[in-house]
C-alpha cells in the first residue's frame, strides 16, 4: 500500500503536475471535439451527396438502346423500385439567342452585354419530372425552403410548364428549365435565355459518326424560359447542375418526340433500391441481366458510393490526416509527463535511498512513479472526454455567440452550406482516445520510472 500512499503524496505536493493533467487533457479534448465535427460533416456531405444521386446508376449507353427494352430488365429485380431515365449533356448558358423572322439566324452578339460576359459551364440533365422524383429529392428541390415563393415553380407536378409569354405573336413559347438558387441574381423566372450544348449522338437525320461531322453542325443552340429555381443541399449539385424535360433534351440531340421514328434515348438511368443495402446483390444481377440487352455499348453499372468514390475518399483521407496531426498534441502531453516526473524523480532521489534502506523492491519505486503517471493520464483523459463532450453539445451555441458578439463564425454557412455545425460523437473513438492516451502518457511515465528504480541506496542517500 505504501506504492499508493507514497504516489498520491507525491503527486498532490507537486501543484507543476497539473501541467501534465492539463497537456493530457488539452489533446484528448482536441482529438474528440475535431474529430467529431468531421464526423458529422463528411456525414452531411454523405446525405447531401445521396439525395442528388440514386443508389445505381447506369451509364455509358450508345442511343441505340430504347429505355422500355433496358427498364424491362431492370424492373425485373425485385428489390428495385424505380427507375429513371436521364439526358445529360455538357452545356453552356448563354444570353437570349434572338432569331430573325426567318428562323435559325442569330441577329446579335449573345456575348455583348456585361451580364452575359461571364458565361456559366453546366450539365444539362433531362429528366422525366414522375420518375426522377421516384429516385432522388427532386421534388424536395423544388419546394426547399432556400427557394423564395416568386421563384419557384408554378405546378410541382408539372415543373418545366411555363406560361404563355406575350410575344407579339411572332414566336411560341418555349420549353422550360429549371436553374438552381445560385444563378438567381444573374436570371428571373420566366426570363428567357439560351443554352448551348454539343450534339455527341449519330440521328436519323444526320448518321454520320460525331467525328465526321463539321462543328457547326455539332453544336446545338435553344432557346429556353426559366419555369424556376431549385435548392439541393449538395453546393457542387447546386453550382453545377440545370434541370429540363428529358423530352427537351431528346430534342436537342436530334430525336424530337413529334417527329415519325422517334426513339427514347437516354445516356444513364437512375435506380432506385428498397434498402442500400441489397446494392452489391443487385449491382452484380443487373450486370449479369444487361450483358447481353447492352452487349454492344461500353456500359458501366455504379452506386452512387462509386461514381462519387474520388470525393468520399479525399474527405476521409483529410480526416485521417487530421487524426494523425491531432495525435502530436498527445504525444506533446507525453513529454511534459516526462519531464515532470524527470524532476520529480530528480527531487525524491534521498527519499528512494531511504526506501530503499528500509527494504522497498525495485519493482515497488518503479510502480510509485507509474502509479503518478497513471494519475496525471488518467484524470487528464476524463477531463478531457468531458470537455469534448460539452463541445459537441454547445459548439453551435457558441458559434452564434462568437458571430453575435465578434462577427466571427467556425463554420460559415455560405460556404459550407450548412446552418449549424454538425458533430457526431462516435463513443468507440473516445474510448479509443482514453485508452490510447493513457497508454501513450504510461510509456512516457516508463523512463523516469526506469531511472529511479535503479538508484543505488548508498549513491542516494548521498544525494543532496
Amino acid at each position: 500500500m505504501y506504492k499508493y500512499f507514497l504516489g498520491f503524496r507525491y503527486l498532490f505536493s507537486r501543484p507543476i503536475n497539473i501541467l501534465g493533467v492539463g497537456g493530457v487533457a488539452v489533446g484528448v479534448w482536441f482529438l474528440i471535439t475535431v474529430v467529431a465535427i468531421f464526423t458529422g460533416f463528411i456525414t452531411e456531405i454523405r446525405s447531401h451527396i445521396r439525395g442528388t444521386s440514386s443508389d445505381l446508376i447506369l451509364h455509358g449507353v450508345t442511343p441505340d438502346i430504347p429505355f422500355p427494352k433496358v427498364e424491362k430488365v431492370i424492373e425485373e429485380n425485385p428489390h428495385v423500385v424505380g427507375c429513371a431515365p436521364r439526358i445529360v449533356l455538357p452545356s453552356l448558358l448563354l444570353g437570349d439567342i434572338q432569331a430573325d423572322v426567318l428562323g435559325g439566324a442569330t441577329s446579335r452578339n449573345i456575348f455583348s452585354t456585361s451580364k452575359y460576359a461571364s458565361q456559366a459551364f453546366v450539365v444539362l440533365l433531362g429528366v422525366d419530372p414522375k420518375r426522377e422524383e421516384e429516385v432522388t429529392d427532386f421534388r424536395k428541390y423544388l419546394l426547399a425552403k432556400e427557394v423564395s415563393p416568386a421563384d419557384r415553380v408554378d405546378d410541382p407536378d408539372h415543373p418545366f410548364r411555363v406560361k404563355p409569354a406575350d410575344d407579339g405573336g411572332f414566336g411560341k413559347p418555349q420549353p422550360g428549365i429549371i436553374l438552381s438558387t445560385l444563378n438567381a441574381g444573374a436570371f428571373r423566372k420566366g426570363e428567357r435565355i439560351g443554352v448551348a450544348t454539343v450534339n455527341l449522338f449519330p440521328d436519323t437525320k444526320n448518321p454520320l459518326e460525331p467525328r465526321d461531322r463539321p462543328l457547326d453542325a455539332m453544336v446545338v443552340k435553344r432557346n429556353l424560359d426559366i419555369s424556376g429555381f431549385y435548392h439541393s443541399k449538395f453546393f457542387e449539385h447546386n453550382k453545377t447542375t440545370v434541370y429540363v424535360h428529358i423530352d427537351t433534351a431528346r430534342s436537342m440531340i436530334g430525336f424530337d418526340p413529334l417527329e415519325e421514328g422517334f426513339r427514347p434515348v437516354f445516356t444513364e438511368v437512375a435506380i432506385k433500391l428498397d434498402d442500400y443495402k441489397n446494392a452489391p446483390a443487385v449491382q452484380a444481377d443487373l450486370k449479369r441481366r444487361l450483358r447481353s440487352v447492352l452487349a454492344s455499348t461500353p456500359w458501366a453499372l455504379q452506386t452512387w458510393e462509386q461514381r462519387k468514390s474520388t470525393y468520399l475518399k479525399a474527405v476521409d483521407h483529410e480526416r485521417a490526416l487530421m487524426k494523425l496531426l491531432l495525435m502530436i498534441s498527445l504525444v506533446v502531453a507525453g513529454f511534459l509527463i516526462f519531464a515532470t516526473l524527470s524532476m520529480m524523480v530528480t527531487e525524491k532521489t534521498r527519499d528512494i535511498g531511504i526506501l530503499s534502506a528500509l527494504g522497498a523492491t525495485r519493482t515497488g519505486i518503479l510502480y510509485i512513479f507509474l502509479f503518478c503517471g497513471f494519475v496525471i493520464s488518467f484524470l487528464g483523459s476524463m477531463l478531457g472526454a468531458l470537455a469534448g463532450w460539452i463541445s459537441c453539445i454547445y459548439l453551435n451555441d457558441f458559434n452564434e455567440f462568437l458571430g453575435r458578439t465578434f462577427h466571427v463564425q467556425l463554420f460559415p454557412p455560405q460556404i459550407y452550406n450548412l446552418s449549424r455545425i454538425p458533430t457526431e460523437l462516435d463513443p468507440g473513438w473516445v474510448i479509443q482516445v482514453v485508452v490510447g492516451a493513457v497508454i501513450l502518457s504510461l510509456l512516457f511515465s516508463l523512463i523516469p520510472a526506469l531511472r529511479a528504480s535503479r538508484f543505488e541506496p548508498v549513491k542516494a542517500l548521498r544525494y543532496e
